[in-house]
């Protein structure tokens, strides 16, 4: 859905405003990378053996749901069922789980980021 004539007004005196009031947050909010694509979500990249490790549990998960099923009606379905969707999400999990995390522990991203604010929060109450 498109923004109106004055929508677009609007949202750019809000991005002017916040520019000239905090320069160092507008520009952290607005960095992205220079050939125009985003990164994850978590800011890291894909690892491809745990992308088909997760495709590969996923695939499981489903076969033993199918199995649960093929079983019939039962509290071993159930259970099967159960362990298979667990499987299914987990391999989803595993497979989109990037590097981001490794690197926010180092002290660098969104950490960082949030230690930056609230020294500059706590100066400001100071002052």
């Amino acid at each position: 859905m498109a923004l109106s004539e004055h929508e677009r007004e609007v949202l750019q005196q809000m991005e002017d405003d916040l520019r000239r009031a905090d320069p160092d947050l507008a520009s952290t909010m607005s960095s992205h990378p220079s050939d125009g694509t985003r990164a994850p979500a978590s800011g890291g990249r894909l690892d491809p053996r745990r992308v088909a490790a997760g495709a590969v549990l996923a695939v499981a998960g489903l076969g033993v749901v199918l199995a649960g099923v093929a079983i019939g009606y039962s509290i071993w379905s159930i259970l099967l069922g159960i362990l298979g969707f667990a499987m299914m999400v987990g391999g989803v999990m595993l497979a989109l789980h990037t590097d981001g995390g490794r690197r926010s522990r180092r002290g660098g991203g969104w950490s960082r980021f949030v230690a930056r604010q609230e020294d500059r929060w706590d100066k400001r109450q100071d002052s």
